[in-house]
This record gives C-alpha cells, sequence and structure tokens, in this order.
C-alpha cells in the first residue's frame, strides 16, 4: 500500500520503493513499566518497507493517508517486487523486458 505522510509520498530512504505495510507501536519508558501503566504511552506508526523491510516510524498525530494500491510483481531474480510500470527491478536491474 502507497501512504502519503503530511502531504508527502512515503518512499522508503533504503532503498526507495513505495510500498509500506502499516501498524501501530507503543513507545515504552521504563517508568511507566515500573508503574504497570504503561498503556499511557505514547504510540508511533510504524510503516515496514515491503522491498527491503526497513521500518519507518511517525508520531501518531502525523496526518496519514492511504493512497491507491500498488500492483506488483516479484522479480524472478532477486524476488524483490517490482510496481507495475517499472521495466526493471530497482534492486537488481533484471528486466522482463528483452
Amino acid at each position: 500500500m502507497r501512504y502519503e505522510i503530511s502531504g508527502k509520498e512515503l518512499t522508503c530512504s533504503h532503498c526507495e520503493f513505495v510500498g509500506f505495510d502499516c501498524s501501530s507501536a507503543q513507545l515504552n519508558t521504563a517508568m511507566m513499566t515500573f508503574l504497570d501503566i504503561e498503556w499511557l504511552n505514547a504510540s508511533a506508526t510504524v510503516f515496514g518497507c515491503q522491498n527491503c523491510g526497513r521500518l519507518e516510524w511517525f508520531a501518531s498525530n502525523a496526518k496519514i493517508v492511504e493512497l491507491d494500491d500498488l500492483t506488483e510483481t516479484e522479480c524472478l531474480a532477486c524476488n524483490s517486487l517490482i510496481l507495475n510500470g517499472e521495466s526493471s527491478c530497482r534492486k537488481c536491474g533484471w528486466s522482463y523486458q528483452t
């Protein structure tokens, strides 16, 4: 899935891929854990790159917009994801075209 954060499309800072899985994570602190009130800690939105696995973290108050779903194909050479419309793999350069 593609996402927009505060008006800018999310792109992996490692491989420049635009497909991500989204989840939420709690930001625990030692004091809150000691007092057994972790549920009061802040949370963050975490995006995992579908190509290389890098995690991108954002504060929960960031404006997040879900964009159109990606159509993707798996590279036959390195198993990375190739987005619809791309002519070659971003990771290894392999191409379906001859």
